[in-house]
């Protein structure tokens, strides 16, 4: 083997390795990839979504509105079983108060129940690996629970 061709092994080697298999994490999101882009759920009505490891739509972000102090419990039905994803219900402040992990089997995934009181909370959906569209559903628990308010 010569020099030459040696050398563009060499380069072509480094240029994978450097780059990698696949779209970058988010590099395919969109706004909704970070918390200040969430994208408002109404308590008590489904809403759906798709993340992809595998296209760079790795991660997306929801937020919620209580009106009053309530129990909450966020599903989320996954179309695939094989995705891989972690599921994090988050306060004003970014703390985590819950999360769980989907690693294939159980199509529904569930937060909860947690008791929460009145503001705004943040659902961040990341997938891990494989892609899927969801379902997520935040249960309110009554009537106390409200879309976000109009001021």
């Amino acid at each position: 083997m010569n020099r030459a061709t040696l050398g563009i092994i060499t380069v072509g080697c480094w240029l994978v390795g450097f780059t990698g298999c696949g779209a970058a994490f988010n590099s395919q999101s969109g706004e909704d990839a970070k918390r200040a882009g969430s994208v408002e759920v109404t308590v008590g009505e489904p809403h759906d979504d798709r993340v992809s490891a595998d296209e760079g739509d790795h991660s997306d972000w929801k937020s919620f509105f209580l009106e009053a102090g309530s129990q909450v419990t966020v599903r989320l039905h996954w179309d695939e079983d094989d995705v891989e994803a972690r599921v994090v219900l988050r306060n004003p402040f970014g703390t985590v108060l819950f999360a769980a992990t989907q690693d294939g089997g159980e199509r529904v995934l569930e937060l909860g129940p947690v008791d929460l009181a009145r503001g705004e909370y943040f659902v961040q959906i990341e997938a891990e690996d494989g892609a899927s569209v969801y379902t997520i559903e935040v249960d309110g628990g009554g009537p106390a629970a409200s879309g976000r308010p109009g001021f």
